[in-house]
């Protein structure tokens, strides 16, 4: 029993001593030969020390499959703790021949590391020889993805449900997204709420475990025969003994060969709509509701009538234009102001809704009424369908001739009605008549509240008036708002919730940048992050590794990947990304 006290007393010392070993940067590879069409993997290890500013050779010879990926170890050696900091790639020779792969550098305590070259030969392999590409054409046999639409048929704004599958004999240990397919020609909504389970399904007579680790909502915009493009993706397939070939630390994970898949591309069949639409149809597509809402049916001319229409469906919600409402003379009408709610996702599909509000003012009494219609192209009976609830009644009288201004919703006045709270709570006596109580001293205690009232006060007309930049204070607070939802998802990973740690990242992710750069969430696509980034001159690894982060999240959340190690390193590989990006771009 004491020597197991003195272990736990002395345990802590021991991990703190672990600093004292010594620093190291170099490189290392799982081969020095490799036959022309396969992978090998190549490291740059930091041991015992904090660094930064990694920089990668140019791998001109080679093609990056994955990287880097980043993670952090520690081990213990006869009772001696160490700690290694690891970036690693996997790359696939071009060509054959003797290449060397350069020198990496990193940043340690302000002075520069650097690694020594590694020399790998580019060999052809004999015919008849069990190789490498072997082994790799049947891990292609035993795991395939394949991209299956809901439909191959589809007209202009309908929505098209496209799963991207796994297919598999062997289990798998992770997943990375390499090259996403290309939607051109149509408007994209990914499904990332919904859980998918593992199902059997049997492929030219095998039996096979299939998932679903993607899926995205397509609304075609043009007639035509369209194709979507493969989607790549490298998979970690565990080894079938499961065993580490070299076993570091505990923290190893079990031997994996990488195998690369693609999907075929995809062939849709877009059909343009029938031209015998009628005038009520505005570009609604699918299947959809409407609901009206209305104001009081006893108004006189001096009231502003409203109508409210929420229209609800699996179209493309953006092509739907307000619908015209025939209205005679006695009304005025004015322009309908539209709101697009957020997407709702229901079994695997997409729903939106759009809320159009219309205004019409009265120009005489009387009893009038407006006939509200909705027209959509419904996919099922392949006809155009019109929505009409009963007409309205309005009972107009006579006014004062003084009519109502259309106003937009005045700004919040939240930091006002706070001072309304500030109360001097308790009470002060001057018996004596001293300075306590005094006039001076009443004037001086309130000074600072007037004071703030100013600030307040100016802050606000500042707002109104447009001298504050509401962009840049978004801007300024950006980094904050992600650490915040970083320690978010610090807690859901060590409640080890893998959905919710993943969607959190990706929203510290997608709202740093968004504020920071100023883009708008429908525009926060990998592409137009990373043009962006590099014309603000980010270093290339930050930008990687940044992307990188995305879709990590994004297989996750799609694939239910579930890796307490993979987790900690995609929150480390965040929290530095986000400062490091900081650093660059300043304020």
């Amino acid at each position: 029993m004491k020597k197991i006290l003195y272990t736990l007393l002395l345990l802590p010392l021991t991990i703190f001593l672990y600093g004292q070993g010594e620093v190291k940067f170099f490189a290392e590879s799982d081969a020095r030969q490799v036959i022309i069409g396969n992978y090998f993997e190549v490291s740059f290890i930091l041991t015992n020390a904090e660094g930064g500013n990694f920089t990668p050779p140019s791998f001109r010879n080679f093609d990056i499959l994955s990287g880097p990926s980043q993670s952090v170890s520690s081990s213990s050696i006869n009772g001696r703790w160490s700690r290694e900091l690891r970036y690693s790639y996997t790359l696939q020779p071009k060509k054959v021949g003797k290449y060397k792969v350069g020198a990496s550098s990193i940043e340690v305590k302000g002075k520069e590391m650097f690694s020594d070259p590694i020399n790998v030969e580019v060999l052809k392999g004999k015919s008849g020889a069990t190789s490498q590409s072997d082994i790799q054409k049947k891990l292609e046999e035993q795991v395939f993805i394949k991209a299956v639409p809901s439909t191959e048929m589809a007209y202009v704004g309908q929505q098209v449900v496209l799963d991207y599958k796994l297919y598999t004999t062997r289990n798998i240990d992770t997943y990375n997204l390499l090259a996403e397919s290309e939607y051109d020609g149509f408007f994209v909504q990914d499904v990332r709420n919904h859980r998918w389970g593992t199902v059997r399904e049997v492929v030219d007579g095998v039996q096979y475990s299939a998932k679903i680790l993607k899926r995205v909502v397509l609304f075609p915009q043009q007639g035509g025969l369209m194709t979507i493009e493969p989607m790549e993706i490298q998979l970690a397939v565990i080894n079938e003994d499961g065993q580490p070939k070299r076993r570091r630390s505990l923290f190893d994970r079990p031997s994996t060969t990488r195998v690369v898949v693609k999907t075929e591309p995809v062939k849709l069949n877009v059909r343009s709509l029938p031209t015998n639409a009628p005038e009520t149809f505005t570009g609604a597509v699918g299947k959809f509701q409407m609901a009206l809402k209305n104001s009081s049916n006893n108004l006189s001319t001096d009231d502003v009538i409203s109508i409210q229409m929420t229209l609800t469906g699996d179209g493309d919600i953006k092509q739907v234009q307000a619908p015209i409402f025939k209205v005679d003379d006695n009304f005025e009408a004015y322009d309908p102001r539209t709101t697009v709610k957020a997407p709702e996702e229901r079994n695997g599909k997409v729903r939106f809704q759009k809320v159009i509000e219309y205004l019409f003012l009265p120009k005489k009494a009387g009893n009038h009424t407006i006939s509200p219609e909705f027209t959509y192209f419904d996919t099922d009976s392949l006809k155009y369908i019109t929505l009409a609830e009963k007409p309205i009644g309005f009972r107009i009288r006579k006014g004062t001739k003084k009519r109502s201004e259309i106003k937009l919703p005045e700004e919040s006045t939240a930091a006002l009605s706070e001072l309304k709270d500030v109360k001097i709570v308790g009470s002060l006596s001057n018996k004596k008549g001293g300075f306590v109580g005094s006039p001076i001293y009443w004037s001086l205690l309130g000074l600072p509240i007037f004071f703030l009232g100013g600030v307040v006060l100016y802050r606000q007309k500042q707002i109104k008036e447009g001298d504050v930049d509401l962009l840049l204070l978004k801007k300024q607070r950006a980094a904050t708002v992600a650490q915040q939802n970083l320690e978010s998802a610090k807690q859901f990973l060590d409640n080890n919730d893998s959905r919710s740690f993943y969607n959190e990242v990706s929203r510290a992710s997608l709202g740093y940048i968004g504020d920071k750069l100023n883009i708008p969430l429908s525009e926060l696509s990998k592409a137009n992050i990373e043009g962006q980034l590099k014309k603000l001159k980010i270093s290339a690894p930050r930008i990687e590794s940044f992307i990188k982060i995305l879709k990590t999240c994004e297989m996750a959340l799609y694939g239910g990947m579930n890796n307490t190690a993979a987790m900690n390193e995609t929150y480390t590989s965040a929290a530095t990304v986000i400062s490091g990006i900081e650093e660059e771009i300043g304020i």
